[in-house]
């Protein structure tokens, strides 16, 4: 785990990151199209690239980016034997012997930097479950952040603290509020890495209990979204219930008390429906009844069939590859589908204002995907 209690430690390998134009060198081993988009390139890719660079360059990303364990000798040669024990020190990096390895990934996005988790499907990876996670819906989030300048905002389920750490720019104070208390150290560590930990607050919690008497000009959330069958064990930062909406649930009835006049928010991810129904959409009009501007926008759909697939494969995976997970994850999620009546899946991006006084106005944003189906969206 890594270590939050020396800030000056912290600071000192931001520095050495900087030094080492690892944030440029980055978009160009990943390739800048996937820099902006998704922070996992494919280990190929990246192993192919680096054939281009420095040997120090090798030793970096191989230790830091993909996991790959390497020679004390030869790392210590590459970058200095100072900055291994810095990087032992903050328990970014571990030592076995004479050989040096990393559980982690450090990834760069628009001049940040993330300590996060390895993802499962990288060959040194040795924790299939997930905790702290970072991936493209992350940075779609981060892409498209409300612009708001001044006053106070709110990251929830932040993980890594990509949201909080890209407002932290514009906000007079942030608010970040994680669950799982393993992750806790990672959202605290990569706030005082960007050097923004003086105005953000981290805090161990289920969505707004952490802050339940506060209030908040920009709420945002890239919440637990995939709905996920009852007796499926899966990674806590993915999981969202049968219908991939119990948290996303909580988060939109806070904005009744939490969001100022005014306000803002924006949640992304992933929800189910049919032929007739958004079940994400009912919930919004449900629950938001007045006071609220809600636009909805849909952008990518498949069917849930398809879904069953990934969603198997992923489990399987997880499970050392088990060929008895994937039959029982496909005949699972294949029957939760079912007992839903839900027939396609849909990425979406919420955008809500609040305006007191008002009756609420909702909006369902959505590509033409079939004609013959568009008057069931209103």
């Amino acid at each position: 785990m890594v270590k939050t209690n020396d800030k000056e430690l912290i600071r000192q390998f931001r520095r050495f990151l900087d030094d080492n134009m690892y944030d440029r060198v980055y978009a160009q081993i990943c390739g800048k199209i996937n820099y902006c988009v998704n922070p996992w390139q494919t280990e190929e890719f990246v192993l192919n690239q680096l054939l281009l660079c420095t040997k120090k360059q090798n030793v970096i990303y191989k230790l830091l980016l993909l996991g790959h364990p390497m020679d004390y000798e030869d790392v210590c040669s590459a970058i200095g034997q100072r900055t291994v024990w810095l990087l032992t020190e903050l328990g970014i990096v571990q030592q076995k012997e004479n050989t040096l390895h990393s559980d982690y990934s450090i990834v760069a996005f628009h001049d940040r930097y993330f300590v996060v988790d390895l993802p499962y499907y990288y060959s040194n990876c040795k924790k299939k479950m997930t905790d702290v996670y970072i991936g493209f819906d992350s940075y779609d989030l981060a892409n498209f952040l409300p612009l708001h300048k001044g006053g106070r905002m709110l990251d929830l389920c932040s993980g890594s603290g990509i949201q909080g750490i890209m407002l932290a720019s514009q906000a007079d104070e942030v608010n970040c509020v994680e669950y799982n208390e393993k992750v806790v150290p990672y959202t605290i560590f990569n706030t005082v890495l960007n050097g923004v930990d003086e105005n953000i607050t981290v805090y161990h919690g289920s969505v707004y209990g952490p802050v339940k008497d506060k209030t908040y000009d920009v709420i945002v959330s890239n919440p637990p979204f995939i709905p996920v069958p009852e007796d499926i064990d899966y990674p806590m930062c993915g999981d969202g219930s049968e219908d991939g909406l119990s948290i996303i649930r909580e988060i939109v009835t806070g904005f009744k008390s939490h969001l100022n006049d005014d306000g803002w928010a924006m949640v992304i991810g992933e929800c189910i429906g049919d032929r007739k129904t958004i079940l994400l959409y009912d919930m919004l009009q449900e629950i938001l009844d007045r006071d609220f501007d809600v636009k909805l926008m849909l952008h990518g759909r498949s069917d849930t069939m398809s879904k069953v697939e990934s969603f198997a494969k992923m489990y399987a995976d997880l499970n050392d590859n088990d060929p008895e997970c994937l039959r029982e994850g496909r005949r699972k999620w294949h029957q939760m589908f079912k007992k839903l009546h839900a027939e396609y899946y849909y990425c979406f991006t919420l955008k809500v204002r609040k305006h007191v006084g008002t009756e609420s106005r909702f909006e369902l944003i959505h590509p033409d995907w079939e004609k013959t189906e568009v008057s069931l969206f209103h």
